[in-house]
């Protein structure tokens, strides 16, 4: 196992290797699943995350848990997160599957071990009898290369997979509710820099919950930006109407091409922000005219490392709205690209 950024030291009297550049580290070898990866592994002197990667179709698309050791002084965290395209979307599942507590120290050594089926995984720490976690897997991929992966300084002494002879676990209940009025289908475009166009108009629906994984459809580079567009009926007699979104990173809304909503919001530990897409992070009011009006979103990817995407649920007089995917694209004389 090797990548150009992965180095072999010598760290808590162990041989060891450090990763720290968020790219997987892939073994030679692509089991089928079902089985078992187990990794001596420790966080460094700060924060990071360490652990492993599996159904690897190639170094921009694989499966990630990892441990958090080390985030604040706190005892923290064993996270899923799927990489697509390139992109950690954390931002889009973090909060969907849930994040399990641990108690992780930094500067030690613990073992992880991830058993792994076709679509689902069941995490554990230090031989505990039961599991920390089960997350569903989401990426879409069931088999492929498995490996190491690390963030920050953090290292990992040992690392082996076996076979496994066991029948994937239930399902865990979901952890998230979809709830009525949130818009499950967009008509959506990125923007071709060369061009000066929207190109690539296709129908999109949202994850499990409820969000729009922009990384399943276009690949995230710094400043790359796309559009979503549905359609919204507000019922005659409406006195009230309100959209409640969430996205990353930047967001232009429009509403009958009316510009009502900038905004930004991203991952900034300073400002103790974490950028994850949230449903209702922001309130937008809108005209109640009864009848169909188009919505329009601008997203902008200024971080493509964590993923991209939106959520959206109309309301009207606090009732959910129907919704249609947009049946064209009408890019407002305000978007620039």
């Amino acid at each position: 196992m090797h990548d150009q950024e992965a180095q072999r030291v010598h760290w808590l009297d162990r041989e060891a290797l450090m990763l720290r550049s968020a790219r997987p580290v892939l073994a030679p070898v692509a089991p089928q699943p079902p089985y078992t990866l187990r990794a001596t592994l420790g966080g460094g002197p700060g924060p990071c995350y360490v652990g492993c990667c599996f159904h690897g179709a190639d170094s921009e698309n694989f499966e990630t848990i990892y441990v958090v050791p080390y985030l604040g002084g706190h005892q923290d965290a064993i996270q899923y997160d799927p990489v697509i395209k390139g992109s950690n979307t954390w931002q889009v599942f973090g909060d969907a599957d849930g994040i399990a507590s641990a108690p992780l120290l930094k500067e030690h050594w613990h073992l992880l071990r991830i058993d792994v089926w076709a679509d689902i995984a069941q995490v554990y720490v230090d031989d505990e009898g039961s599991p920390k976690a089960t997350f569903p897997l989401r990426s879409g991929l069931r088999e492929g290369r498995v490996g190491l992966w690390g963030y920050n300084p953090s290292y990992v002494a040992d690392f082996e997979v076996r076979p496994l002879q066991a029948a994937p676990p239930p399902s865990p209940e979901p952890k998230v509710t979809v709830p009525p009025g949130t818009v499950r289908g967009w008509l959506v475009a990125r923007y071709d820099r060369d061009s000066g166009t929207f190109v690539e108009h296709r129908l999109a629906t949202t994850e499990h919950n409820g969000t729009l994984c922009l990384n399943r459809l276009y690949s995230a580079e710094p400043e790359s930006q796309a559009l979503a567009a549905c359609e919204i009926e507000i019922p005659p007699g409406s006195e009230q109407a309100i959209l409640e979104t969430g996205y990353s990173d930047r967001a232009r809304i429009w509403f009958n091409s009316i510009l009502l909503h900038e905004g930004e919001w991203r991952w900034d530990p300073v400002a103790g922000t974490d950028g994850r897409i949230r449903p209702g992070h922001v309130k937008i009011p809108v005209p109640a005219a009864p009848g169909r009006h188009l919505l329009l979103v601008e997203i902008t990817a200024l971080e493509p490392g964590f993923g991209w995407g939106l959520t959206v649920r109309a309301l009207a007089d606090d009732n959910p709205c129907q919704w249609w995917p947009a049946s064209k694209l009408e890019v407002p004389v305000s978007s620039v690209g």
